[in-house]
């Protein structure tokens, strides 16, 4: 299906009415602003506030819903070349899990990540990358980290502050903060380049 223009600020109008696309060549520009604009707000949001939670992820889905379209329209391919899924019970602050090693030249394309929580509970987090597992001082994939406060759909990013992974890289899952959650758990995918 191709995704015109005009759906694409149909789209944005619901999401930040300033913004507007005139040509395909800006949509990674408005994109990386509506990124920034969704992490801004969740600095800056009570989302410990049940009503405000709910809000800020309607944001997400309407946010994802217009990546989704985005994807579309410059003809990025929604399948990596490859995926890795991963899942942490009762996450805390400091939890780190290696996702997968590296081994090529990879770039990060997309993650999916959901938490599990009775009430409205958030978790931070990023994916870090290093030839050192041991790295004090990691590659981020976003360097503010990724806050998800929704229990159904929750984080889908396709902006990153970084994206290409060196070659025999350990790529790892960090928990930042984190509510009394359950469960996080999602899926990271990479294509080699």
């Amino acid at each position: 299906m191709a995704v015109t223009i005009a759906a694409i600020n149909t789209a944005l109008q619901r999401i930040r009415p300033t913004l507007r696309v005139d040509s395909k060549d800006k949509l990674p520009e408005v994109l990386r602003e509506l990124e920034l604009y969704t992490r801004e707000l969740s600095t800056k949001l009570d989302v410990t506030d049940k009503a405000v939670a709910d809000v800020y992820s309607t944001l997400e889905a309407v946010v994802a819903d217009y990546t989704t379209l985005v994807a579309e329209a410059i003809g990025a391919d929604a399948d990596a070349t490859f995926s890795k899924g991963f899942s942490i019970d009762t996450p805390v602050a400091g939890d780190s899990l290696t996702v997968v090693i590296v081994e090529e030249r990879a770039r990060l394309t997309k993650a999916n990540v959901v938490i599990s929580a009775s009430g409205s509970e958030t978790l931070q987090w990023t994916l870090n990358w290093s030839t050192d597992r041991s790295d004090a001082n990691p590659t981020k994939a976003v360097e503010a980290g990724t806050l998800t406060s929704s229990t159904t759909g929750g984080s889908r990013v396709i902006v990153f502050d970084n994206t290409d992974i060196p070659a025999d890289s350990w790529v790892w899952f960090e928990v930042v903060t984190a509510g009394t959650v359950d469960e996080v758990g999602g899926t990271f995918y990479f294509e080699t380049i």
